[in-house]
C-alpha cells in the first residue's frame, strides 16, 4: 500500500494511511496473544492468567483493525483523519501552524487557541507536508 494516494482530479487529496511495520506489529501483538492464551488455555484450563489473555487478544484485535482504519486526508479545504474509530474534520481557515517537536505527534495549533493531535502514522506524514498544504490554502 503506497504512503498517499490522490483521489479525485489533480490529486485534489491526498490519504497517508498507517506504515506497514505499524500494522505488522499490531498484527504479531494480536497473534502473540492469541498464541500465549491457548497455550495456556491447553496447559491448564481457565484460569486467571488464561482470561486475562484472552482479553488482552480482544484489546489487541482492537488495535490491529484501529491501525488498518488510522488515516489522514489532506483535501482542499480540510484536514480529515481517522482514528480510534472517529472520524474528525479540521477546516483549514481554522489552523494557525503546524507544530513538529521531537518526540511529540504533529499537532495542528488552532486560530481560537486550541490544539488538534494528528495520529500517529509511523513516520508517514511529515511537518513540511502539512506546512506546504497550508501555504497552498493561504
Amino acid at each position: 500500500m503506497a504512503a498517499s494516494d490522490s483521489d479525485g482530479p489533480a490529486g485534489s487529496a491526498q490519504r497517508f494511511r498507517a506504515a506497514t511495520w505499524y500494522i505488522v506489529a499490531a498484527c504479531l501483538a494480536w497473534a502473540l496473544f492469541v498464541t500465549v492464551a491457548l497455550v495456556s488455555w491447553r496447559a491448564s484450563g481457565f484460569s486467571l492468567v488464561t482470561l486475562g489473555l484472552a482479553a488482552g487478544s480482544v484489546l489487541a484485535l482492537a488495535g490491529l483493525a484501529d491501525a488498518l482504519t488510522l488515516r489522514v486526508t489532506l483535501q482542499a479545504d480540510a484536514i480529515d483523519y481517522v482514528c480510534n474509530f472517529r472520524r474528525r474534520r479540521v477546516a483549514r481557515a481554522d489552523i494557525k501552524r503546524v507544530v513538529a517537536e521531537k518526540g511529540t505527534p504533529l499537532t495542528l495549533e488552532l486560530s481560537s487557541g486550541g490544539w488538534v493531535r494528528l495520529p500517529s502514522l509511523g513516520g508517514r506524514l511529515h511537518a513540511n507536508t502539512l506546512r506546504a498544504w497550508l501555504r497552498r490554502g493561504a
